[in-house]
């Protein structure tokens, strides 16, 4: 039951993270308290709740026996590390990111001109409009 309000914990927190102006700890609870009280149920519903949490916790122990066999945590972690690092090493000495935020700055600095001269067009587009309606 505990696999299965934490279960419902997480998928209340996230669909409610979607809401606006909806606190997502407060969907955490309500989908808590509905994972938890569905799986009270005397009834099919009640008994795939079960199964589902059942499910969930054999997911996490099958997870735990490969990382204990393969040690891939461990694996992950150094292999994310080298990785970072190299990244870092190749920005400082390439200036990528500098590139990167003054490209960006440069099609966005045309995408607003762009946007600019189509909202005076359309502007005068419709004081021509107008003219042409009022002779």
């Amino acid at each position: 039951m505990i696999a299965l309000g934490l279960l419902g914990a997480f998928c209340g927190h996230h669909s409610a993270s979607r809401i606006i102006l909806f606190p997502s700890w407060v969907g955490g609870l309500l989908g808590l308290f509905f994972a938890l009280l569905c799986s009270t149920l005397r009834s099919g519903r009640g008994d795939l709740a079960r199964a589902m949490g059942a499910k969930v916790v054999a997911f996490v122990e099958t997870v735990f026996d490969i990382n204990e066999d393969l040690h891939v945590a461990g694996k992950l972690s150094s292999c994310i590390g080298v990785v970072v690092s190299k990244c870092l090493v190749f920005d400082r000495k390439h200036k990528v990111k500098d590139k990167l935020s003054s490209a960006m700055g440069w099609v966005g600095g045309k995408v607003g001109g762009v946007v600019g001269g189509m909202k005076g067009e359309w502007e005068e587009g419709n004081v021509t409009e107008e003219r042409e309606r009022r002779e």
